[in-house]
């Protein structure tokens, strides 16, 4: 049985469902919610470091974790802790934006468990080498800037941390009190990582019955990912902070004009009912 506590990355649920594990007793992996687990030690945790969608860094649950660092760089989260996991995976996707290599790897301590998760890979078509050499040479570019640090231009690291800062901390604004200086909840929305921060921004509303993906894009055109995606419920949103400037400087006039709005719950049952009206015609056209 695999688990992660919620709110979760979504796809582990698809991932684990979809693996078929050959021994002890053949079968297709479970997964579990991990407020469902009770025996924690015979269950395996995916434990992403730190969370996405919120950027919280979490304890893991269970005695067997696969620490999921794909979000543990410096323009991310801060670099406080040095990782020495038994299983740690990372992707060339969030570390420079190269997504469309679809490379990953991963630190594993036991040969055997290394050995295992390589066979898997290779049975899975594997990574062209064209991809692998291409983030062989950005690993190497990076590793230089270490070296030898640019005297006349910020290193790849403190370039992409200063713009992810600059993009949070105008979101930020948005919900800070500017007597007291405090972030607040605005109109019944709460800025659930104004201080954890990481790759997105996780919005909530205090009505538990509220779809908020919905009623952010039907009020204010701003496309997110609902929480029911991660584990938890409907009044949460996920929003991507890694999107090109001039899209994050859209995001967040428009989501100042939403938050100026006084909340109407009729507005939001109604924009509710057309995304569902919406699922329902995808279904009927296979889309």
């Amino acid at each position: 049985t695999i688990t992660a506590q919620a709110p979760h990355y979504g796809n582990y649920v698809q991932q684990t469902q979809n693996t078929y594990s050959p021994s002890p007793y053949p079968s297709f992996l479970t997964f579990e919610s991990d407020a469902n687990i009770s025996d924690k030690n015979n269950t395996y945790e995916i434990l992403t470091y730190p969370n996405n969608p919120d950027g919280s860094k979490r304890n893991p649950i269970s005695k067997n974790v696969i620490y999921d660092c794909i979000y543990y760089w410096p323009h991310f989260t801060e670099i406080d802790v040095k990782l020495e996991h038994d299983i740690m995976i990372f992707s060339a996707s969030k570390h420079t934006g190269h997504a469309g290599s679809r490379l990953g790897w991963a630190l594993v301590k036991d040969p055997e468990i290394a050995e295992l998760m390589r066979d898997f890979s290779e049975r899975e078509i594997g990574v062209s080498i064209d991809s692998q050499i291409r983030y062989t040479y950005t690993l190497n570019f990076l590793n230089d800037q270490f070296d030898n640090p640019p005297t006349d231009q910020p290193t790849f690291y403190d370039f992409s941390a200063d713009l992810m800062a600059s993009r949070f901390d105008a979101v930020t604004k948005l919900f800070t009190n500017e007597v007291t200086g405090e972030v607040e909840i605005i109109n019944d929305i709460t800025f659930v990582n104004s201080e954890t921060r990481g790759a997105y921004v996780w919005l909530s509303h205090s009505d538990e019955n509220v779809d908020l993906e919905a009623l952010l894009e039907g009020e204010a055109l701003i496309t997110g990912t609902p929480g029911t995606s991660y584990g938890v419920g409907t009044n949460f949103a996920r929003i991507q902070m890694m999107a090109r400037s001039v899209e994050i400087e859209d995001f967040v006039g428009r989501l100042e004009a939403f938050l100026a709005l006084p909340y109407d719950p009729l507005l939001s049952a109604k924009y509710a009912a057309a995304k569902l009206k919406n699922r329902e015609v995808k279904k009927v056209l296979g889309c």
